[in-house]
């Protein structure tokens, strides 16, 4: 049974703050995704990596493919108006190569750290689930506001909330039907295509699988780096 990632690197990062976008910023000398394709790459659970890229930096992209030696990437897709477009390209880039019952990941490219035990526990999830994502309890209290950003207007029970994490795993099949379905929607999270017909396994996330998104976030990355290095 193939396993493949799909890894989404489409952003343009208009909240890092830098002059290229944030998968492309480097962490001790080296690009946020090229971590990212690491750890996939170097994981014997993964057989092959899609790409799915804003065209807009496609030198970028092709830099860092150029420094970096990765023999798993399959696929260049060219990435849609949104990030749910942008999956559902990675899916059809290998539709007719892809059996009905094979596993996909569909993961963050500013993700730059996925420790191996998250994905392995998402592809046993798949033996009785068609879809696991990673996610993590609150430990905050959470609050519903109103239209206007100004009011709470209700209070959630934080044992009841989790924090979506990625990547997360599929039975291709099921994701791919999903996503034909939903076209259109802007849907920010691929477990929630699935959700309303078939139940999303949960697997325990970690803090390390940050997203990066402000530069702050590269002090906490530059943190785990370093305990990894130990």
């Amino acid at each position: 049974m193939k396993v493949t990632a799909i890894i989404l690197v489409g952003g343009s990062s208009t909240r890092f703050g830098s002059d290229i976008p944030k998968q492309f910023y480097k962490v001790n000398g080296k690009p946020l995704l090229a971590y990212t394709l690491d750890c996939f790459e170097n994981n014997p659970e993964i057989n092959d990596i899609v790409i799915v890229a804003n065209p807009a930096y496609k030198d970028n992209l092709e830099e860092l493919l150029n420094t970096y030696s990765y023999k798993k990437i399959s696929h260049l897709v060219e990435g849609g108006k949104n990030r749910q477009e942008s999956a559902f390209f990675g899916l059809l880039a290998i539709e007719n190569e892809t059996e009905k019952m094979d596993r996909v990941l569909i993961h963050d490219g500013v993700r730059p750290i996925i420790p191996p035990e998250i994905i392995h526990e998402l592809l046993l999830a798949l033996n009785d689930h068609f879809g696991a994502t990673v996610a993590i309890p609150s430990t905050d209290t959470m609050c519903l506001i109103d239209k206007n950003n100004e009011e709470v207007v209700g209070t959630l029970n934080r044992e009841e909330v989790y924090a979506i994490q990625t990547p997360q795993a599929f039975v291709y099949q099921a994701i791919l039907e999903a996503h034909k379905l939903y076209q259109g929607k802007n849907v920010t999270d691929d477990s929630q295509l699935l959700s309303g017909v078939t139940p999303i396994k949960i697997v325990k996330g970690n803090k390390k699988l940050l997203k990066i998104t402000t530069k702050e976030d590269i002090l906490f990355l530059e943190v785990y780096l370093k305990e990894a290095q130990k």
